[in-house]
């Protein structure tokens, strides 16, 4: 537990930086957290710290990737595409299965609350404006394939899936808050509201489908409301 609670504080004092907009602290707090999980795995023998390597790794991959492409989608995509097999190394050496991580068919009804993600899209959009130039359809699936999916597959799939089966309903919140708290800055308050939800679908249906849905109609909504404005 205490190894949980220091790689927590690292990734919050992280994303603090982030906030203010010092960079630099933000990338070396998130590599501290990396490095402290190496050693305190090796050491401790306790797995409770290998699931928060995935939100440094991501911001670190976010803050590090070359700009390979000026148009925000295709550098969404560099963003998360590495995340792949961050997720399945992560999974693997906490012996999680792909019906573990919600690779399941059960439930699989519980896609038409997919509609959640209409009013979450709505009010992301009054928070957090931005333009995109690529095609409406690239950037749909763009938003499906990485963002939704490697989202869905770090905070629900891995992070809550492993800390529920180990703390129950306190492991949805923990998860809920590492989600809330590696959010966009201006985001971050209000990720807890989705987050939330998105937890709650998880944990009734532990179908990742269902909440990578939910999470992608948010996005496309989202988009849609962005691209009507341009």
């Amino acid at each position: 537990m205490r190894g949980l609670a220091v790689s927590a504080a690292l990734i919050a004092i992280a994303e603090i930086f982030l906030y203010v907009k010092r960079y630099e602290l933000c990338i070396a707090f998130h590599g501290l957290n990396l490095l402290f999980s190496c050693i305190y795995v090796i050491l401790r023998k306790d797995r409770d710290v290998i699931p928060l390597t995935l939100p440094s790794t991501f911001r670190l991959v976010n803050l590090a990737m070359p700009v390979f492409f000026t148009l925000r989608t295709y550098w969404l995509a560099t963003v998360y595409l590495p995340m792949f097999p961050a997720i399945y190394y992560a999974a693997k050496a906490l012996n999680m299965s792909g019906e573990d991580i919600g690779f399941t068919a059960k439930n699989i009804q519980y896609l038409a609350l997919a509609v959640l993600g209409i009013p979450i899209g709505f009010a992301e959009f009054h928070l957090f404006k931005a333009h995109f130039s690529s095609p409406l359809i690239i950037t749909a699936l763009v938003m499906l394939v990485f963002v939704s999916l490697v989202e869905e597959l770090v905070y629900r799939g891995v992070i809550q899936s492993y800390f529920e089966s180990k703390y129950g309903v306190y492991g949805v919140g923990f998860a809920v808050a590492i989600n809330a708290i590696m959010a966009s800055p201006a985001l971050k308050v209000f990720t807890v509201l989705p987050a939330s939800i998105l937890g709650i679908v998880y944990s009734k249906t532990k179908n990742i489908y269902v909440s990578t849905a939910i999470h992608w109609v948010a996005c496309l909504t989202w988009v849609l409301l962005v691209y009507g404005v341009h």
